[in-house]
């Protein structure tokens, strides 16, 4: 005797279409989000905290937005989007920099310690109005503490004009009732190190060195462009023109022959 006839087949075709309904419902869901929120999916590295750390340029332009011009061009449209990325994130990461190259830098700042050594007795450095003689020193090192002003430095000179708490001169404190009102203008320098500094951007010519954000991306730069983003920490250059930064960021452009990366 033969049973019933068997359904087998059948409940295999239901289970495929449904299957099918929810992978393509799955799909689409993931569509909407992507365009309602202009997140990228391609090209992403997971941060310390398993969120979105790092994306290729291209990555940080709508995907709606079709990015038009010379190569320059597109680049620089994409590091203004980046930017402009940046500006609303609170994320900061942990950042180390060793670099060959001395960046330019030219900002009103606030600086708690800066230790300068140098043997340029030429340059004038004005103190509450009067000359700061130096004439009887070979080498100078200069600590000034709670600064507020202008700095203007670079690989070989540094400048700055502002008001101080402390001055000291190889570790002799000059007195003064209030702030004492400083100034020096092209200083050739030997090293210097700043315990803390607050910049908003801080463009990094093309350099070789090695540089580590957060614990996951370390990378060793081969004549690399870097861009830092609302940095704070340390900033230290020594005697063969090497630069030291430590501290924290919101956001790292790095753009090379072999790497071209945003990260925030």
């Amino acid at each position: 005797m033969y049973g019933p006839p068997q359904h087998h087949a059948s409940h295999h075709v239901r289970f495929y279409i449904v299957m099918i309904t929810l992978v393509v419902g799955g799909i689409f869901f993931l569509l909407m989000m992507n365009n309602n929120n202009d997140i990228s999916f391609t090209g992403a590295l997971i941060g310390d905290s398993g969120e979105e750390l790092m994306s290729t340029s291209n990555d940080s332009v709508p995907e709606e937005e079709v990015i038009e011009g010379t190569p320059l061009e597109k680049k620089i449209k994409v590091e203004e989007a980046f930017s402009e990325q940046v500006d609303y994130s609170n994320n900061e990461l942990a950042f180390v920099l060793n670099a060959e190259a001395v960046p330019n830098v030219y900002d009103d700042v606030k600086i708690e310690d800066l230790v300068l050594s140098f043997s340029d007795l030429k340059t004038i450095i004005t103190v509450n109005g009067d000359h700061l003689e130096l004439n009887d020193l070979k080498e100078v090192e200069l600590r000034i503490v709670d600064y507020k002003g202008t700095v203007d430095f670079n690989e070989q000179e540094f400048s700055l004009d502002g008001l101080a708490r402390r001055i000291e001169v190889n570790d002799v404190a000059l007195s003064s009732k209030g702030d004492i009102k400083m100034s020096f203008e092209g200083l050739k320098y030997d090293s210097f190190s700043i315990d803390r500094l607050k910049l908003d951007r801080l463009d990094i010519p093309r350099t070789d060195g090695h540089l580590s954000v957060g614990n996951k991306f370390q990378y060793a730069l081969d004549e690399d462009e870097v861009k830092l983003f609302y940095y704070v920490g340390s900033f230290d250059v020594n005697g063969n023109e090497t630069t030291v930064l430590q501290g924290t960021i919101r956001g790292i452009s790095v753009s090379g022959t072999e790497l071209n990366v945003n990260v925030n």
